[in-house]
């Protein structure tokens, strides 16, 4: 579904289930219904026809014999059919059975963390929600409350998941709030929905993964309604997720007030910028000066929550609540949902929570707040040590090629290649800033250069610079392959201005170019005798190369290098090497590689040249040789 017709679709909904919230709640169950009923159709069908057989051969014996007779001569094939087609049979059972894993985390116990547990209950008790089975701790800035069946669509198994960061950031009353808005995802039949429409989605995404392993072999008979049929569910349940995030809204309003629930909201958005933008900085930048990663990482996260910038989080709050709420956003923006329960009535921006005095960690764990810290804090060193040790290496080694390349240049110009390689790992070890004088050298040499104006273009707009759009314009017109993540930067920085009428053009282009992008990947997933074939554009030096490679391997007698003629993405070549081996006799030789091990070491070898497909000319492709003889600077190697 075009993203045009996606957005006509929601909108339409949207009115609809204003209007008639339980008409509209009776065409999302119709749609999962549907989505459940072709599934087991499927499989009842996959079922009914080794059925129908036995049975057709119980009214009609003389075909026993029949069967008996080709079954004989075909005995190999029919096993094979027979294996693929109860294969087939086993996936779908498989997809639909399979247990769900539970989400991770560390399971908090009533007995060590009694205040919690009430809390929790007095939320489920007054929302009139089941009161979850499990609550988890996790390292996440997040919270969440999640049900799965146990088996397939059956049973039912609830989760609250509470990020130890989270409760670190806000304040009791702020986490009665959340709370509230978590549980009462799971009242007024909202998990019963979700479990509903979560599973579907999982039962059919299993199916087809198992199937994508064995090639998809009975893909018509799901293909057309999967393609129809998911965008639309999608559209509708989105509309419903995102009118139950507006009610679970209220439920916290309705349970704590609009104030406590404004101010987690805003919390959470500002402190989550503060992450991002100030504290994994300067964790990150550790790694180059220690081997180690810091002992007490969620010690300082704690203290960083407490530290107040005043103007800053006002210019991130000014930031926040300019976005608007998005088609691809299943929860409101965070000026709707301040709007809506009251917490943000009139002025320029909404009031900015005051710094509580205790934090909902210290009220609702106590003394248990330092014992899970620690752990915690121990988790997070033992899981990224080694990923720490790699970046401190390459930060050292980046330092070193940094200098190298400073000394080169009191003597004589760094090359284009050089600069850039200079401003990537200047980048990386001392920040963007410090790249950008570097980049804009390199845009002194050659204008237009892709990478150059795509990394100004992106360092503007992260700082809030809109000239960094005409320098992203510009990359993505020299090199097409940058067009999408260029569109997504600009759509996300138009967004964050609230002009969502000129990011539209951007999510179109998106589109555009992906499903573009997607038939260029299927035309360049094969080779056949039947594709047309061009000369190469490879230079001379290079070509070089890989005749010093293919000399060592004595089983080519002749290399072929070609382009292949493509309809999609033309300006990225795409290039196929037909490798002509020689004979074996019919002892054959020990150390003459077969064609699969030859064909392995040449991805793996001549891989770096760009060569993007080898094949050797033998059985349906023996028949090219005298066609690629005919192609001008095609024939590279010869024995």
């Amino acid at each position: 579904m075009k993203y045009e017709q996606y957005t006509s679709l929601i909108t339409k909904l949207e009115k609809y289930a204003e209007q008639n919230p339980k008409g509209y709640e009776f065409r999302v169950a119709a749609l999962g219904a549907l989505g459940y009923a072709y599934f087991g159709i499927l499989l009842l069908t996959l079922l009914l026809i080794p059925v129908g057989i036995v049975v057709l051969l119980f009214f009609v014996p003389q075909l026993l014999w029949v069967v008996v007779k080709l079954a004989g001569k075909l005995i190999w094939l029919i096993l094979i059919g027979f294996a693929s087609f109860f294969g087939v049979i086993w996936s779908f059972l498989k997809s639909f059975w399979t247990k769900i894993p539970a989400p991770e985390g560390l399971e908090l116990s009533r007995e060590e963390i009694p205040q919690l547990y009430q809390l929790v209950d007095e939320t489920s008790d007054y929302l009139k929600a089941p009161r979850p089975q499990h609550i988890l701790l996790t390292e996440d800035f997040n919270a969440a409350v999640v049900t799965l069946p146990k088996y397939g669509v059956f049973g039912k198994r609830t989760y609250l998941i509470l990020g130890l960061p989270l409760l670190q950031a806000i304040s009791p009353e702020q986490l009665r709030a959340v709370l509230a808005h978590e549980i009462g995802h799971i009242s007024e039949k909202h998990g019963s929905y979700s479990t509903w429409a979560y599973s579907l989605q999982e039962s059919w995404s299993r199916f087809l993964a198992s199937q994508e392993a064995e090639g998809h072999k009975l893909s018509f008979l799901y293909e057309k309604f999967l393609n129809w049929y998911f965008p639309y569910f999608g559209a509708y349940s989105f509309v419903l997720r995102r009118r139950h995030e507006r009610e679970a809204d209220n439920y916290a309003v309705q349970f704590v007030g609009a104030k406590p629930l404004g101010e987690a909201l805003i919390n959470l958005e500002i402190k989550t910028l503060n992450l991002s933008q100030k504290f994994w900085k300067d964790v990150l930048d550790e790694a180059g000066r220690e081997q180690t990663p810091p002992k007490e990482f969620f010690t300082r996260m704690a203290t960083a929550f407490r530290e107040s910038n005043k103007p800053q989080d006002l210019m991130h709050l000014s930031k926040a609540v300019a976005i608007n709420t998005g088609y691809s956003d299943s929860h409101p923006s965070l000026s709707e949902r301040l709007r809506t329960i009251g917490y943000w009535k009139n002025g320029d921006l909404p009031e900015l929570p005051e710094e509580a005095s205790e934090t909902a960690v210290q009220k609702y764990f106590g003394r248990s707040e330092e014992k899970y810290v620690r752990i915690f804090n121990d988790l997070w060193q033992e899981r990224v040590r080694d990923e720490w040790k790699k970046r401190h290496e390459y930060l050292l080694e980046a330092e070193k090629r940094i200098d190298e390349l400073n000394e080169k240049a009191q003597t004589e110009p760094l090359s284009k290649e050089e600069l850039f390689e200079k401003a990537k790992l200047v980048s990386e070890r001392y920040g963007q800033d410090e790249a950008m004088p570097i980049l804009r050298e390199i845009i002194v040499l050659e204008p237009e250069n892709a990478d150059a104006n795509f990394g100004i273009g992106s360092i503007l707009l992260s700082e809030e610079d809109e000239d960094g759009i005409a320098y992203i314009e510009k990359a993505m017109k020299a090199d097409r392959t940058l067009k999408i993540s260029g569109c997504e930067t600009i759509y996300y920085f138009l967004r964050g201005k609230g002009r969502d009428e000129e990011a539209k053009k951007y999510i179109i282009a998106i589109e555009h170019e992906e499903e573009a992008f997607g038939l260029a990947q299927q035309e360049r997933s094969s080779v056949s005798p039947e594709d047309e074939f061009a000369e190469h554009d490879f230079k001379d030096d290079v070509l070089e190369k890989i005749r010093g490679k293919i000399q060592y391997y004595d089983e080519i007698q002749t290399a072929y290098l070609t382009k292949k003629v493509v309809e999609h993405y033309e300006e990225v070549p795409f290039y196929v090497m037909f490798l002509d081996t020689k004979k074996k006799g019919w002892i054959g030789d020990s150390t003459t590689l077969n064609t699969n091990d030859l064909l392995n070491v040449m991805v793996e070898r001549f891989g770096e040249f760009g060569i993007h497909f080898f094949i050797v000319l033998e059985n349906e492709f023996k028949s090219l040789k005298p066609y690629l003889d005919e192609i001008p600077n095609a024939k590279i190697y010869q024995r």
